[in-house]
């Protein structure tokens, strides 16, 4: 079935192009497959831009730093009344903010500020949910987040599985080889960051003697340092590799690892698995929805876990069964009719939206955002005052030491006094006995003059 006359615009953050990710290759691709089925797609990453020539609007990402950005594409959208479809690409982000921060310093806590932004992000998140017609969760477990998270109605959603280029099935390893002179090793793609944790896969596959090629550029130099601490001799650094080259660095390395905080389930774990890498894989978010059976898995925060399944998938097997898996499920066009199917529900329910019921909803989302604001509020408070009672130990403590301190000073002192005392007793003595001894010899001394001058 085409639709020559549905137009749709993508909507996107500012920055897609200068830092590419999964959402902004999820957008890309998606739109080409939907050009296919004869959709006509354009993409905008302008706030508030005209909408009278479109019939819908695709917004993508939850979980950018820059929430703000979907929270006004959407806004704008329902202000010149067009359907909203979000791909939420979401994920709770608190683990990953806590004890990801700790890999790197065990005595972190989150404070104040910190637990407030991520608040902020998930009202925010909460906001842009009930704004939208129709959601395309990339999983039926970030689906069902959702509901658990937000109390978004399961109905709404339409889960859109991501998908790999056919490209990545044909992938060659020549050209890598020839280019770096590597084959046979552990791969991970993906940005240098906290999130994707390459700095504890690092720590955990030293002494394993296993090469390791990391692609990807670090935008926070202090965690690439991270890294490069737990590097040895055998890592090797790529920061920038063009996307048409992946293939042959998949093609070239023996298992992929992705042992990220959480990934949905992550583009490059199935671009690798196309390739015919053994995949490893965080065990968090929807990864074995995607990979079932056919994939190793492991707890992001414990080395051994992660080298164990990392040894595992080295010694086992290419898994053909996985590539072949992965080429009959997650296919661009497949993606692009969820994607339509998902279309088709925001557009039925277009006509039946009047001026009273667009202004209902408006204050139902309203009403949403002031009740997740006091949750998140209440979650703040009991926070902060365990952190007050921790001050408040940490005072008594303080007291507790600065009484010790006044008994030790004032010990100190007395002990000082009598020591003085003692010392300057025995300067005393030291001078009389000096005295007496000087005395001696001056009269020793004027004996011998009276006994010389006799002699003379």
């Amino acid at each position: 079935m085409t639709h020559t006359r549905l137009k749709v615009l993508m909507q996107m953050r500012p920055d897609y192009q200068e830092y590419p990710g999964g959402d902004a290759v999820q957008m890309v691709k998606t739109k080409a497959a939907l050009e296919s089925l004869g959709i006509e797609v354009g993409i905008s990453t302008d706030q508030a831009p005209d909408l009278s020539q479109w019939d819908l609007i695709h917004a993508f990402n939850l979980t950018h730093p820059q929430p703000d950005v979907i929270l006004n594409h959407c806004s704008n959208a329902l202000r010149q009344r067009k359907p909203v479809v979000v791909s939420s690409i979401y994920w709770d982000r608190w683990e990953a903010m806590h004890k990801a921060r700790k890999t790197l310093d065990p005595s972190w806590e989150p404070g104040a500020p910190d637990i407030a932004e991520l608040a902020r992000k998930e009202a925010q998140a909460g906001v842009v949910l009930r704004m939208a017609d129709v959601l395309l969760p990339n999983s039926e477990g970030e689906r069902d987040l959702l509901v658990k998270n937000f109390g978004i109605e399961p109905e709404k959603c339409v889960v859109v599985y991501n998908a790999v280029d056919e490209v990545f099935f044909d992938a060659k390893p020549d050209e890598f080889v020839k280019e770096y002179g590597l084959s046979d090793f552990v791969l991970c793609v993906g940005r240098l960051e906290l999130r994707k944790n390459q700095h504890l896969l690092l720590a955990a596959l030293k002494g394993t003697g296993l090469p390791v090629v990391l692609i990807g550029p670090a935008f926070d130099r202090e965690y690439m340092e991270a890294c490069r601490a737990n590097a040895t001799e055998k890592v090797t650094f790529i920061e920038h590799m063009p996307y048409e080259s992946l293939p042959s660095a998949y093609a070239a390395a023996r298992v992929h690892m992705l042992a990220s905080w959480y990934d949905t389930p992550g583009l490059v774990s199935l671009e690798a698995a196309a390739a015919g890498c053994n995949i490893v894989s965080t065990d968090r978010g929807p990864t074995r929805e995607y990979f079932k059976d056919m994939a190793w898995y492991c707890d992001p925060s414990e080395t051994k876990s992660i080298r164990d399944a990392v040894l595992a998938a080295w010694e086992a097997p290419k898994a053909e069964r996985l590539r072949q898996f992965v080429r009959g499920n997650y296919t661009w066009q497949r993606a692009a009719q969820q994607t339509l199917e998902g279309y088709e529900q925001a557009l039925a329910l277009a006509p039946s939206e009047t001026v009273e019921t667009m202004a209902r909803r408006l204050s139902d989302q309203v009403e949403s955002f002031k009740q997740y604001v006091t949750a998140q509020q209440e979650y703040f408070d009991s926070v902060r005052h365990e952190y007050e009672r921790y001050v408040a130990s940490l005072e008594e403590s303080y007291k507790e030491l600065e009484g010790l301190y006044r008994g030790l000073e004032e010990t100190y002192r007395a002990d000082t006094a009598r020591l003085t005392a003692a010392i300057e007793d025995r300067n005393s003595e030291i001078e009389a006995i000096a005295s007496r001894r000087l005395y001696r010899w001056s009269e020793w001394l004027a004996l011998k003059l009276k006994w010389l001058l006799r002699q003379r």
